[in-house]
């Protein structure tokens, strides 16, 4: 049965909460005799007005509380003298609202990352309770050894600061967290404290087991606007006097604040062999408003691609979560969403992370007891939202004895102010107090605590106060303030408006003064003379399009009916029609900018002016060419000594106003060297062979300024089986018999020379045959025949025996010594190394 408070008051209002189903009323000293200490009257019938009729048992009762220790004897007391247990109220100290007092209520975050360097920066918005409206800003780094976490809200009533450190050991981790939380909350500001541990420890692969333990200690508050006294009917007003028997009751609420609020709690994890799947289950309890323990289990999963995690998270206390994360196709980037209750609030949230120094595209669940990342400790989260405690209802019993009249004072802090020859006279007033004003021997009632007066006439005015008693009607002695209004020449005037002006333009100018009574002034010249053209009126404004080109003076004063300020001067000035001047054109080029060194550079630039003005040329920036000369007519003249590119810019002026500036572009070139091209090449070597025999032919040329020369085929075609060279050289041994010419030209890589034509002829071979005859007796390795080759192709013909056998050749005779027992002999016929003929010899044995 969850217990109810009982609050026991006392004059000064102190109050001390106590339970009621303990020994909650010996607190009280016996001695307080004259004062009531009750529960709040729920029915028509009251204990207070029970006393009222029946002040000897009351204060029976109220001597006797200090003996009643419990509800049930104090009950019996009550009921001893007459006044019905059904007509009390059980408790007075009332909760608005059970549980925790969640200020914040929905938490819909919008913000945006930065992470570089294992550093996060976090800036966003958060959304309170569909009203409030908090900046977030928060800092993470995470390293290899240690991390931590900074988060800090602001607005709306509404800041805290949480700051947790974190050390990752080799198989455990360990972190702390300390917080303060400000809350506006019903107009009273309520601090809260948190401080908290953490640890977790790595069983092995696949288990974890943690503690968390933390203290959250939060102000009571009275909250303000709420407390009041009411009075019985009858009596009207007690300011003025104090009344014997009047009981007052004061109520107002109060947040009471869990002050020592422990929360602890241990919790285990498994992580899944793939890494996939992470299941946490813990309990947790506390000592505050809604202490006990609550169950917690949360599980997530990574699907087999490791784009997606999904998690869900439910407590005991019908909170729960449901979240879901998603990488953006092969970035980092990732799209988050969750829905969820938390302490009876629904609660809903998106966001979008990009890394800056992170290429991860997957998610993975860390090692048990390994996990680097940073978060507050277990209870941080709902400390940074949350006052713990509840709000209360309370009131206070008092009782007067005595009635008298309060006495009448002097009235303190009476006091004026003059503005606009108006006095106002203010004094602090008493509740229940009437006051009069004494103006001119009347009296007159002053409503709140000032009245004013009119002293915008010269003179002395003497003005009292005095306060009344209504309850006995009293009067306190008169105060009085005496005003000496001198009368005060007004201000000296002072104008606003141009005093320069051109002729025909209106000359507007306003003149102002103020007059220490308030009086209103009227404005004249009383002196000089205005420009030409122009009134002058008596509301201070002068006004006119002027007339003539003039220079001057005149003297204005202001008057407030009766006396005059002292002279102001104003000097002005008319002047001619300005004469409008326009620049020059922005100059123009002849001449040429590209010159030989050593040549002379004439350029001539040429401007016109609108008005007619003298023109004048100058240089405004960069160089002009070494050698040359700039004159202010317009001339760039003189003879180039130094080969250079550059720029310089011109502009023309009519000594008032300048042109834009033009840009010259300028390139002195160093002196050109001659070149001729190379001699027509001549040939040597032989363009006349026999096919398959080779071409070799050579050609040569000069040049004049000794460049190197290369050679080239310009038209025609070479022999086939050929090839020309760049270095003059044509080789090749030649395949087919044809007639031509080609043309070769010689260059210096600048220029060609003629060209020579080079005429070819390759003939064909002639028809060749061969007749071998063998003679003589077959006697074994010892004849010589003779093989005797008719119609001989020329002296380029040799032949070749097919095996090895030793012969000699003699004008058209081959005299060889045949293998014995060799039936048949082959004889190839070259020509320059290539087989042009073949003939099969037969040889006969005898």
């Amino acid at each position: 049965m969850k217990k109810q408070l009982v609050t026991l008051g006392v004059v000064a209002g102190l109050s001390t909460p106590v339970l009621a189903d303990n020994k909650a009323l010996d607190t009280a000293s016996s001695d307080i005799k004259d004062k009531v200490y009750q529960v709040v009257p729920t029915t028509s019938v009251s204990y207070l007005e029970w006393c009222a009729k029946n002040p000897d048992a009351c204060k029976v009762v109220n001597e006797s509380r200090g003996t009643y220790g419990t509800r049930q004897d104090l009950d019996n007391a009550l009921n001893k003298f007459g006044f019905s247990k059904n007509n009390q109220a059980t408790s007075f100290a009332r909760t608005n609202n059970n549980g925790d007092l969640n200020l914040n209520g929905n938490s819909n975050v919008v913000g945006g990352v930065i992470k570089l360097d294992g550093q996060t920066i976090y800036l966003g918005l958060e959304n309170i309770s569909g009203t409030d409206v908090l900046v977030k800003a928060e800092y993470k780094y995470v390293g290899n050894d240690f991390g931590t976490l900074i988060t800090v809200k602001s607005g709306n009533g509404h800041k805290s600061v949480f700051l947790t450190g974190k050390y990752n050991g080799v198989d455990y981790s360990i972190k702390s967290t300390a917080g303060y939380l400000e809350k506006d909350y019903k107009g009273a500001n309520i601090g809260q404290a948190f401080l908290g541990v953490e640890g977790e420890k790595k069983l092995d692969d696949n288990y974890a087991l943690g503690a968390h333990l933390s203290v959250t200690n939060t102000q009571t508050k009275e909250l303000p606007g709420t407390r009041f006294t009411n009075s019985p009917s009858s009596v009207t007003n007690h300011d003025t006097y104090t009344v014997t028997d009047i009981t007052e009751i004061s109520k107002w609420q109060e947040f009471a604040g869990d002050k020592g609020r422990v929360n602890g709690g241990v919790f285990g994890q498994y992580i899944s062999d793939d890494m996939r799947n992470k299941t946490r289950l813990g309990i947790s309890g506390n000592n505050g408003t809604d202490k006990g323990y609550y169950g917690n289990a949360s599980y997530s999963h990574i699907t087999s691609d490791g784009k997606t995690r999904i998690g869900t998270e439910i407590n005991t206390d019908k909170s729960f979560k449901l979240s879901f994360e998603r990488f953006i196709g092969n970035t980092s980037a990732t799209i988050s969403a969750y829905i969820g209750k938390i302490a009876g609030k629904e609660v809903a949230g998106l966001g979008l992370s990009i890394p800056l120094d992170s290429k991860q595209n997957r998610f993975r669940h860390a090692s048990p007891g390994l996990d680097k990342d940073v978060t507050h400790v277990t209870g941080a989260e709902k400390a940074s939202s949350v006052l713990f405690g509840k709000e209360v209802a309370k009131q206070e019993i008092k009782t007067r004895q005595v009635i008298e009249a309060v006495p009448t004072e002097e009235v303190k802090n009476f006091n004026y102010t003059i503005s606009g020859g108006i006095a106002t006279f203010t004094f602090t007033a008493r509740n229940g107090f009437r006051y009069y004003s004494v103006i001119s021997g009347n009296d007159n009632l002053v409503s709140g605590n000032s009245f004013t007066v009119d002293v915008s006439v010269p003179g002395e005015y003497k003005v009292g106060i005095y306060e009344l008693n209504p309850y006995d009607n009293s009067k306190g002695p008169v105060v009085y303030k005496t005003i000496n209004i001198a009368d005060n020449k007004p201000n000296v005037p002072t104008f606003s408006g141009s005093t320069s002006v051109v002729v025909g333009s209106p000359m507007n100018l306003t003149f102002s003064s103020s007059d220490p009574e308030g009086k209103p002034v009227t404005f004249r010249v009383v002196g000089g003379a205005i420009p030409s053209g122009t009134t002058f009126n008596s509301n201070g404004t002068l006004t006119g399009s002027t007339t003539t080109v003039q220079s001057g003076s005149f003297q204005v004063v202001s008057n407030d009916g009766s006396l005059d300020s002292d002279i102001v001067t104003v000097n002005y000035n008319v002047e001619s029609v300005p004469v409008v001047n326009t620049a020059p054109t922005t100059p123009s080029l002849s001449g040429s900018t590209t010159v030989i060194v050593g040549s002379s550079m004439n350029l001539s630039f040429s401007s016109t002016d609108a008005e007619g003005n003298p023109i004048t040329y100058s240089v405004v920036s960069g160089t002009i060419p070494a050698g040359t000369t700039f004159n202010s007519n317009g001339t760039l003249n003189g003879t180039t000594t130094t080969v250079q590119s550059g720029s310089f810019q011109v502009v023309a002026s009519d000594g008032s106003l300048s042109s834009s500036p033009l840009t010259v572009t300028y390139n002195v070139e160093s002196v050109p060297v001659v070149n001729t091209a190379p001699t027509t090449p001549t040939v040597s070597g032989n363009p006349n062979v026999t096919v398959g025999d080779s071409m070799n032919l050579s050609f040569s040329s000069t040049d004049a300024e000794g460049n190197p020369i290369t050679y080239s085929v310009v038209s025609g075609t070479i022999p086939a089986g050929t090839t020309f060279n760049s270095n003059g050289t044509l080789s090749g041994t030649t395949t087919t018999s044809q007639s031509g010419s080609f043309q070769v030209v010689a260059s210096d890589g600048t220029l060609s020379s003629s060209s020579v034509t080079v005429n070819y002829n390759v003939d064909a071979l002639p028809p060749q045959s061969l007749s071998i005859t063998t003679s003589g007796p077959v006697i074994s390795g010892a004849n010589t025949d003779s093989v005797t080759a008719l119609n001989g192709p020329g002296d380029n013909i040799v032949f070749n025996i097919s095996v090895n056998t030793p012969y000699t050749l003699s004008s058209s005779t081959i005299t060889f010594t045949p293998n014995i027992g060799l039936q048949t002999q082959t004889v190839d016929i070259l020509h320059n190394g290539n087989v042009v003929g073949t003939r099969t010899l037969s040889v006969t044995w005898q």
